[in-house]
């Protein structure tokens, strides 16, 4: 039959998958989980609005927090239409884990054209793109409401998006006359 006497003996004489050690390996697994850190109590709920300098909202956009540059794990946030965000590492709002962050505004939208392309026309300054560039650094939990002000692109950066709307919204009314 092979080294154990029934194949559920372990070498020392002890069974296994009785229900005694598979429930003391799922309270040793629970404990495990809340001493490493993955429990609610390490969650910090951060929220916020993204602005101009002038007050405006970026109504678009996607915020990205970066915990360090060797973290697995991230978080980020939707910028919604009156500016406002809620942080989450798995959904928007489901909070994050604290300590020093980094953040990155994508404040980008977006022009899906007939012809198959995309135009980008960013929002704000994209050093902001960027959590290493941005400048934007805040300490969860001690900063849980987050007010962030960034600049508006260069004038040469919004003439170059126009320009490539302009092209695309060309080859948009040129696609139904090559059907």
């Amino acid at each position: 039959m092979g080294r154990f006497s029934k194949p559920s003996e372990t070498p020392a004489g002890g069974h296994v998958g009785g229900a005694g050690v598979r429930g003391a390996g799922l309270t040793l697994l629970a404990a495990a989980l809340l001493a490493g850190g993955c429990g609610p109590r390490d969650k910090h709920y951060v929220s916020g609005t993204v602005r101009f300098p002038d007050g405006e909202p970026v109504t678009e956009g996607r915020l990205f927090v970066r915990y360090g540059p060797d973290a697995i794990r991230q978080a980020s946030a939707l910028i919604k239409s009156d500016g406002s965000f809620q942080v989450g590492e798995f959904k928007d709002g489901d909070g994050m884990r604290g300590g020093t962050v980094r953040v990155g505004v994508v404040g980008v939208r977006y022009i899906h054209h007939l012809s198959g392309g995309v135009t980008e026309i960013p929002l704000c300054d994209e050093r902001y793109f960027d959590p290493e560039t941005s400048g934007l650094v805040f300490e969860v939990p001690k900063q849980r409401r987050w007010e962030i002000v960034v600049e508006r692109p260069s004038q040469e950066i919004l003439r170059r998006a126009a320009r490539e709307q302009k092209a695309r919204e060309q080859l948009d009314q040129q696609a139904p006359q090559d059907r």
